[in-house]
């Protein structure tokens, strides 16, 4: 961000007012990449263009972005480092024959305390990404498809058709049942606990600034209109008996379930496997120094 305002100078700061920083992460290839897109705007002025920078600030080599294996490398770290922007003021010095002086206030400056070299920004921090991705740094891995990420509702009662609304999650909900059941002693339930397994990784950022990705709406839309064309031709074209769908069925989650579980092995041979490795070398190399002493 310093860079960008000191490769565009004190003219294109006084344009904008505000700032985005939007994280976001995804998995695939087995690498995991967190980048940042930071974009200036006009609040003030919609004539003004936006202007965006993106920067890679996370790169992990994983089968899978488990909820372990960003805990146990930048999920730390980035939260730290969304905290420190979360509910600031960016202020930007543009002092002569100098380097702008960028400083994370929590309040703007005084009126009187301003003059023409200084720009400030308001800023607002969001999170981008997909479900899973949601769910995994919000303490709940592997739930996206049983339980809302924005509300407390179910799939079983999200599902039914003119739904009364759930009542809003917060990172404070899912830190307090997280706190009653590890410290307090409430049974860890699928109803007391409703999908939140564990500690949210990402507490920085509150779950009303997750932006839902368009693409994945309109994917699934997709999926669902395959599904009902594929329906179609078993009923009309093959004419599958129930009998036949429902053993058809069996094999095709048999086989779903088959790859699923070489990828959580193919996890642990890199991930835990590694390190399990790395302890009995350690323990044999103790045990021959102790015999030859």
């Amino acid at each position: 961000m310093k860079l960008e305002l000191q490769f565009h100078g004190k003219s294109f700061a006084e344009q904008y007012d505000h700032i985005d920083v939007v994280f976001g992460g995804d998995h695939g290839a087995r690498r995991f990449r967190a980048v940042v897109q930071v974009i200036f705007r006009s609040k003030n002025n919609a004539n003004v263009p936006t202007s965006s920078i993106t920067l890679q600030v996370g790169h992990i080599n994983a089968a899978k972005d488990t909820y372990e294996v960003l805990e146990g490398t930048v999920a730390r770290e980035l939260n730290e480092g969304l905290w420190r922007i979360v509910d600031k003021v960016l202020v930007v010095h543009f002092a002569e024959n100098h380097d702008p002086v960028i400083v994370f206030a929590v309040e703007a400056p005084a009126a009187e305390e301003r003059h023409n070299n200084w720009a400030m920004f308001g800023i607002q921090a969001l999170i981008s990404g997909d479900l899973a991705f949601f769910s995994t740094i919000l303490g709940k891995p592997n739930m996206s498809p049983i339980w809302c990420n924005w509300c407390m509702l179910s799939k079983q009662a999200w599902s039914v058709a003119g739904h009364a609304p759930g009542d809003r999650w917060a990172i404070d909900k899912i830190q307090q049942i997280r706190h009653n059941v590890e410290v307090c002693g409430m049974r860890d339930d699928p109803s007391n606990i409703m999908g939140c397994i564990k500690t949210p990784l990402i507490d920085a950022v509150p779950i009303e600034n997750f932006i839902l990705s368009v693409l994945h709406i309109i994917i699934g839309i997709g999926n669902t209109l395959v599904v009902a064309f594929y329906e179609w031709i078993e009923w009309r074209v093959e004419k599958l008996s129930q009998q036949e769908v429902i053993h058809r069925n069996t094999v095709v989650y048999a086989e779903l379930k088959l790859e699923q579980e070489k990828e959580s092995y193919d996890s642990w041979l890199n991930n835990e496997g590694v390190l399990l490795a790395d302890k009995i070398a350690q323990k044999k190399g103790c045990r021959k120094n102790t015999l030859l002493r």
